[in-house]
């Protein structure tokens, strides 16, 4: 396209041959991305500019720059950031532009050829060196007609102020009066394939290989993620390919021409099962890749589209934002992610680890503010309880800073439990079984295990199993009410803190909080297990199932919940009594940078709706009543079937089962909000640095170690932030295996599981069957299930078991029969089947499944269609 007669840089439209680098400013990155392209003469689709002079142009012409100062003030959690973006969006859908906006885009749209072409948003800040913004706002393809081309200009505008539009600029610092957006419109490449390129590898940051994903169809569907991807290895140095994966695409992204819109099709078998590029044209784009990244210095990531006729058109490229800050030089031997760190220990090479259990309390990718905390209570946690009920010395329940014998170890940011050492350690008490202990915890028993009872310890623990039975009810239930106190008092007066009281309410709020997860593992494992498992041994005994004797006991915190927010959606308690009471509570309550209920009640406002839908007759308390009366009748038929002789026996287990059992959740619920002020202190100090100019963002205090924090030495902490940040990205695009042996080996982009599998199975955990469409959820905050669909998740947590309520069933990857996500499942009266291994991979929301909790089988009865998945 030949440049116009050069214009002053307060233009409406500029060509992308304008964009020169002193002019990023009205142009934005991703238009500066392609000049830098199109200056290397490659091919890339002609275009123009819509410049940020002409948003502000349009916006100071709606009235709106007055009006957008004020909605943003009250900006800065999710709830208000959705409100503001709502009320935002509203304004622009009724904007029209200024004459002279309409006239220079009319104008470079005509002399572009008046064809379909694409447009796409490009904010200054985006695509920048430091911090990418890629796909924060709106792209729009094969938009035709003048008109067309100005809404689809004008929603790019708006989705400036998208909720996560806005929640991400806070968190990388962007200014709100730095904040313009400008609108790129390119000539439409009509794709038979499209991708993305990173001249290196995304996993490992190996600078040695490029890496290619490619799909059918238009790019869309990569960059979101929604249809299956091939993808290619290259290596720099010979050009070849050194490894490719070639998917069976079930559906791409194409233009309709009878609607004139991009809708996602269904694929025909033998045209999905093909490889959407060839080998050659493979090659060609690494070798575009090299090219570009040699004139950038520095690695890059790229779109691209090839035609029908083989060509390859670039219409995008940026920097490499995150393995180009790593710490270690590039080349190093060994990639710096897996360096021993506070958020990854190492392991002995024999050792078993599973985080079946120590994910549903340590959800997700910690923090090193959260690990650090773990690392030593939730140690001190098991070697204490074992400690008390005398299965180790006081010699061996020593904090050790030797992480090569450790219980609890972090493994690329996961939390998980050393289930050889736990199965050694239970085998020391009399009756202990450690195989026993290693299903009903983690659902696995690990290979070559053999029980060895070891007699030496028995004395020591025979004079010690009594306490945790008789103390630590009374100890535990003293620090869940005093947690309701202190949680509500330190919230109180958190907002007057300076930075030093701040740090003093950390330092007492850290130990408090350690010393509930020691008295609540040693009153799980000291009383609760045993209870539990001796019931469990009872019931089998007389042919009665066990499942029907571990609920309906009352007394279950999380339950209170739902009777609480049962009261809300019947308006018998308003939302602000119950945010009052339960604010700690939310989606991944062990992570400290999870937003609870108390921050964002948009997910309770929610559920409220929700259940206010539903019959009295299924109120958590009916449900509980009949819970109850379930278990009475099955305590009934249990004494009825044993010998006489071994009544009085058998009425003393269900005697200790009905005070033990329920006592699992109210130590955790005196974890939960003693944790919930460590959050808050942890904001708010973070807060009172970025103003002090220590920190960038307030989370970034979330970077930092529990020793860090409470320390008043700052020195340092911005570069410790810098890597540690970008060593938790990476752990948080990898996953870790269930179980393993050694160091896990991290796995990224598992592809779903054999789709033609017409069964799943895995650990009865709560009876009954049920049939009804799947929901595949993987975070509860954001999950909208229909009353009566199967809850499917890998695992979960307290801020799950309102989602459960509504549910008719739940399917859980990882869990035992004591996993959080059975006990809630039997006490809410639900089929449940655990430890399915990959059920979040198999099955896609809307499939209908027949879920049998009682033998712990799953039996697909109907695939959705995935294009309507």
């Amino acid at each position: 396209m030949p440049k116009e007669p050069a214009r002053v840089a307060g233009a409406a439209v500029l060509w992308l041959d304008e964009c020169t680098p002193e002019m990023a400013g009205a142009v934005g990155g991703k238009a500066r991305g392609l000049y830098d392209l199109r200056a290397l003469d490659l091919a890339v689709p002609d275009g123009f500019v819509v410049t940020t002079t002409a948003y502000r142009n349009a916006v100071v012409a709606a009235g709106l720059d007055t009006m957008l100062p004020e909605i943003l003030a009250g900006t800065g959690d999710p709830a208000a950031d959705r409100h503001a973006s709502e009320e935002i969006a509203s304004l622009f859908a009724d904007m029209t532009l200024p004459g002279e906006v309409t006239t220079a885009i009319r104008a470079a749209w005509e002399r572009l050829g008046t064809g379909p072409v694409a447009v796409r948003s490009s904010a200054i800040a985006e695509d920048r060196e430091d911090a990418s913004f890629a796909g924060q706002q709106e792209t729009e393809l094969w938009v035709v007609g003048c008109a067309a081309v100005e809404r689809s200009i004008i929603r790019c505008w708006a989705s400036l102020f998208t909720p996560q539009a806005i929640g991400y600029r806070a968190r990388v610092g962007v200014a709100p009066e730095d904040v313009a957006i400008a609108v790129v419109v390119q000539r439409m490449v009509p794709a038979a394939a499209a991708g993305v390129a990173m001249t290196l590898e995304p996993v490992t940051g190996d600078r040695s290989q490029i890496y290619l994903e490619s799909a059918l169809g238009l790019g869309e569907g990569v960059v979101k993620g929604d249809v299956e991807t091939d993808r290619f290895w290259i290596d720099k140095a010979t050009g070849e390919i050194s490894r490719c994966e070639i998917a069976a695409q079930s559906r791409a992204h194409r233009f309709d021409r009878l609607t004139s819109t991009v809708r996602l099709v269904e694929l025909a078998p033998d045209e999905g099962s093909a490889p959407s590029i060839s080998d050659e044209v493979a090659r060609r784009i690494a070798q575009l890749g090299l090219r570009i990244e040699k004139a950038a210095g520095r690695p890059m990531d790229i779109e691209w589209a090839v035609d029908a006729y083989g060509e390859v058109h670039l219409v995008q490229g940026r920097p490499e934002t995150v393995w180009s800050n790593r710490p270690d030089p590039p080349g190093a031997a060994e990639p710096h992610w897996r360096a021993i760190s506070v958020t990854n220990f190492g392991s002995p090479p024999d050792a078993t680890w599973s985080t079946t259990n120590a994910g549903e309390a340590v959800p997700g990718v910690q923090s090193p503010l959260g690990a650090s905390i773990f690392e030593e209570h939730a140690e001190l946690a098991f070697r204490e309880t074992f400690k008390v009920i005398g299965a180790l010395s006081p010699e061996e329940a020593r904090y050790t800073p030797d992480r090569a014998n450790r219980i609890i170890g972090f493994h690329f940011g996961r939390c998980a439990l050393r289930v050889d050492l736990l199965c050694d350690w239970v085998d020391r008490i009399p009756g202990g079984n450690g195989e026993a202990t290693a299903k009903d915890i983690f659902g696995y028993v690990p290979d070559g295990y053999v029980r060895r009872r070891q007699f030496r310890h028995y004395p020591r623990v025979l004079s010690r199993m009594w306490v945790p039975f008789v103390k630590y009810p009374r100890i535990v239930a003293g620090q869940r009410a005093d947690a309701r106190s202190y949680w509500s008092e330190s919230l109180r007066t958190l907002p007057g803190l300076d930075a030093d009281a701040t740090r003093r309410l950390l330092a007492e709020a850290i130990p408090r909080t350690g010393r509930t997860i020691v008295d609540h593992t040693t009153l799980v494992f000291g009383a609760v297990q045993p209870a539990f498992e001796q019931l469990v041994k009872l019931a089998k005994s007389a042919g009665i199932d066990p499942q029907r004797l571990m609920a309906g006991h009352g007394g279950h915190e999380e339950t209170e919940v739902l009777v609480d927010l049962w009261e809300c959606a019947h308006d018998r308690m308003s939302l602000a009594q119950f945010i009052d009471r339960y604010g700690f509570h939310g989606p991944a309550e062990g992570d400290l940078l999870s937003v609870p209920w108390r921050e964002d009640p948009a997910p309770v406002i929610r559920l409220i709706e929700t259940y206010r839908s539903l019959r009295e007759e299924d109120s958590p308390a009916a449900a509980a009543r009949r819970r109850i009366a379930d278990r009475e009748a099955a305590e009934r038929e249990l004494i009825a079937r044993v010998p006489a002789v071994k009544r009085p026996v058998a009425r003393l287990l269900l005697k200790l089962a009905r005070r033990y059992v329920p006592m699992r959740g109210i130590g955790k619920g005196a974890f939960v909000q003693n944790f919930d002020v460590i959050r808050a202190a942890a904001r708010h100090l973070g807060d009172l640095l970025v103003a002090d100019g220590v920190l960038d963002h307030r989370d970034d205090v979330f970077m930092l170690t529990a020793n860090e924090i409470v320390s008043a030495d700052s020195a340092g902490f911005r570069d410790a932030v810098t890597q540690r940040r970008v060593i938790h990205q990476i752990y948080t695009s990898m996953d870790v295996p269930a179980v393993w042996v050694g160091v896990p080996e991290p796995v990224v982009d598992q592809p779903v599981i054999d789709p033609a599998a017409e069964t799943i199975s895995g650990v009865a955990a709560s009876p009954g069957v049920v049939e009804a469409p799947v929901r595949v959820a993987l975070d509860p905050g954001t999950c909208e299930i229909v009353p009566g669909e199967i809850l499917v998740a890998r695992d979960t947590d307290p801020g799950w078991a309102s989602l459960m309520f509504v549910s008719g069933g739940l399917v859980a990857d990882i869990g035992g029969v004591m996993s959080h996500t059975a006990v809630v499942a039997r006490e809410l009266g639900i089929p449940c089947v655990v430890s399915t291994g990959h059920a979040v991979r198999m099955l896609r929301t809307g499939d209908v499944i027949r879920l049998d909790g009682g033998n712990g089988l799953i039996q697909i009865v109907r695939r959705v269609d995935p294009a309507s998945a």
